[in-house]
């Protein structure tokens, strides 16, 4: 049953989506949770705008664009995840030789 550890002690959501968006391990596993690590994301972005575009009016002006992408970026890899979850539900759910002890 050790192996069986081993296996639980690896699996983690981050290194899944690494693996499945870009196919290979992250660097890193973050321990922050979603919100904070979504807020340092912003600050990052809506400083580097600030700094490059001194001018108020066109700083939001950029920052919108880039919300807007990043929107639209992420409910298509949202809607991208659900089919996913569907394909992965179905395959668990089917009857196959594992479940069933039996082939099909």
């Amino acid at each position: 049953m050790d192996g069986i550890s081993d296996i639980l002690a690896r699996a983690n959501l981050q290194q899944i989506r690494e693996f499945i968006l870009y196919g290979s391990e992250p660097l890193e596993i973050s321990k922050k949770d979603y919100f904070q690590r979504i807020a340092e994301a912003r600050e990052v972005a809506i400083a580097a705008v600030e700094e490059k575009v001194p001018n108020a009016a066109d700083a939001d002006a950029l920052t919108e664009c880039m919300f807007a992408y990043a929107s639209a970026v992420g409910e298509v890899y949202m809607e991208i995840g659900m089919q996913c979850g569907a394909s992965l539900s179905s395959q668990l759910l089917s009857k196959n030789e594992f479940t069933t002890g039996q082939k099909t």
